[in-house]
C-alpha cells in the first residue's frame, strides 16, 4: 500500500514539474522581441536542469529505499 502511495506521489510531482517546465517554455518563447536573449536562454536552461535534476534525484532515492529490505535479506543470508 505504501509503495503505491509513493509511486503515485512521485508521479504527480514529476507531472507537476513537467507542467511547470512547459509554462517556463511558453514564457521564454513569448518575449517581445521574438527571439531568446542570452539571459533568458540561460534562465530557461538552468530551470530545465533543476527540474530534471530533482526528478532524477527523487527517483534514485526512491529506488534505493525500495531495495533496502532485500539488501538486508542478503546480509542475513551471507551472515554479515
Amino acid at each position: 500500500m505504501a509503495l503505491w502511495f509513493w509511486f503515485f506521489s512521485l508521479l504527480s510531482v514529476g507531472i507537476g514539474l513537467r507542467k511547470y517546465s512547459n509554462s517556463l517554455d511558453r514564457k521564454v518563447s513569448s518575449n517581445s522581441s521574438g527571439y531568446l536573449s542570452k539571459n533568458n536562454m540561460n534562465d530557461w536552461a538552468f530551470k530545465n536542469f533543476q527540474t530534471w535534476y530533482i526528478v532524477i534525484f527523487i527517483l534514485s532515492r526512491l529506488s534505493d529505499w525500495m531495495l533496502g529490505p532485500y539488501v538486508y535479506k542478503l546480509y542475513d543470508y551471507f551472515n554479515y
